[in-house]
């Protein structure tokens, strides 16, 4: 897989100097975006050394950087995790100790809008509110989520989405690289597709564009051009701030087989989750998230996937292939692409209710109890929506249960009578 990128900025309508920096550095495979404040007319002092700090910091683990690219795993992918958060400390330290020692810069930050790719892989580190977008066929994705007091608000039920479009302090962030002497960012792992559009973007340009004025630019238009008209665009709005678009793509290398393969799988498993009731109304940087956590897994014919009696830590969801399910010795169900099982062991240790044999070559989704429990403890939505469908089904199966005995019940007293 190999990528292409594009970036402009422009100062803007109504600002007298452009605060915003951009940086594409391909040989590292980084884009990044940061869109400085503060500090009396210091913004771009603090966007330019945040910008170049990161970079600085990835260039001295490129070895790390290639390992993980040559070879994804689950390990490697936590080590690229613990840089990326790395790379942000030190950018944060470094406008923060600028700030503190020349008066003039005081109070200056910036937010971040960051992608690095690895191959078929992706990580899109944020903080503030300047944002990254996937599009993937003509479908437009935030992958990134504004960190401001208004949608904190919106988020928690308190203002509607409306209310908050014309609040005054709309733009109030709740995070921004060097604002303090360290700083959470969000971190986000995704898996590429041929084909696919990040966009990362200053906040300059979402407050003049909906998502399908900019969906409907990217689709339309070449990769050379589409960066240009969304500044244009965004100016004959009104241009009221500086405004800064990247457009980084990627198209199919030398080695195409084994890149459609792994579209292929990657669609299997976004759209298989989608069908499952525990992951209904996911948006899809939930379901990336549970992507993230999954392995998958291929079984040849005739293989034991679980067995009946044994303790299981691992929920299976079938990509390809399909499987047999028995139950003291007898076949009780055939589960076919986008069926599931295993989910309960996901809360608690109880014995597995059945045995699962493949019938043929077999790919699956799984989900390990371990990293389940790490990705709800650090995400409540997620956990929240996760375990309410869990309840739902639970109760669903005490349902079924307490209209079996009374069956039962009623039988047994037939039968007496």
């Amino acid at each position: 897989m190999k990528y292409f990128a594009s970036g402009a900025t422009d100062t803007g309508r109504v600002r007298s100097r452009n605060e915003d920096f951009f940086l594409v550095d391909e040989p590292l495979g980084l884009y990044l975006v940061c869109d400085g404040m503060g500090g009396h007319s210091a913004g771009d002092v603090a966007s330019q050394l945040a910008a170049e700090r990161v970079r600085d910091t990835l260039r001295e683990y490129t070895a790390l950087i290639r390992s993980y690219t040559e070879d994804p795993k689950h390990r490697t992918r936590r080590k690229m995790r613990g840089l990326l958060d790395k790379a942000v400390q030190n950018a944060c330290t470094l406008v923060w100790n600028e700030a503190t020692k020349d008066k003039g810069k005081q109070g200056m930050g910036t937010t971040l809008a960051m992608l690095l790719v690895c191959g078929p892989n992706a990580f899109v580190v944020h903080v503030g509110d300047s944002r990254v977008y996937l599009v993937r066929g003509r479908t437009l994705c935030q992958l990134t989520e504004d960190h401001t007091l208004i949608n904190d608000m919106v988020r928690h039920g308190m203002i509607t989405p409306e209310k908050a479009a014309v609040h005054p302090h709309k733009n109030a962030l709740t995070r921004a690289i060097g604002i303090q002497e360290a700083v959470h960012a969000d971190i986000l792992h995704v898996e590429v597709m041929l084909g696919d559009r990040f966009l990362l973007c200053s906040d300059g340009l979402t407050k003049h564009l909906s998502g399908q004025e900019i969906l409907a630019t990217v689709v339309k238009l070449g990769a050379d051009e589409v960066t240009a008209a969304l500044l244009k665009r965004t100016n004959a709005r009104g241009g009221s701030d500086n405004v800064t678009a990247v457009l980084v793509g990627a198209d199919e290398g030398a080695a195409g087989a084994p890149q459609s393969e792994h579209n292929t799988i990657v669609a299997a498993k976004i759209d298989t989750l989608r069908r499952i009731p525990m992951f209904a109304g996911f948006e899809y940087k939930q379901l990336v998230k549970f992507l993230e956590i999954g392995e998958v897994r291929t079984v040849e014919s005739g293989e034991t996937v679980i067995r009946e009696g044994e303790e299981g830590a691992t929920m299976y969801v079938i990509l390809f292939g399909q499987a047999d399910v028995f139950r003291g010795g007898a076949r009780v169900n055939s589960l076919e692409p986008g069926d599931y099982f295993g989910e309960m062991s996901l809360i608690d240790k109880v014995p597995r209710s059945a045995t699962v044999v493949t019938s043929a070559r077999t790919t699956f989704l799984t989900l390990e109890r371990e990293r389940f429990f790490a990705l709800t403890r650090s995400d409540a939505g997620i956990a929240t929506s996760v375990f309410w469908s869990l309840v739902q089904k639970l109760n669903s199966r005490l349902r079924r249960a307490d209209d079996e005995v009374h069956r039962l019940k009623q039988s047994l007293e037939g039968e007496q009578a």
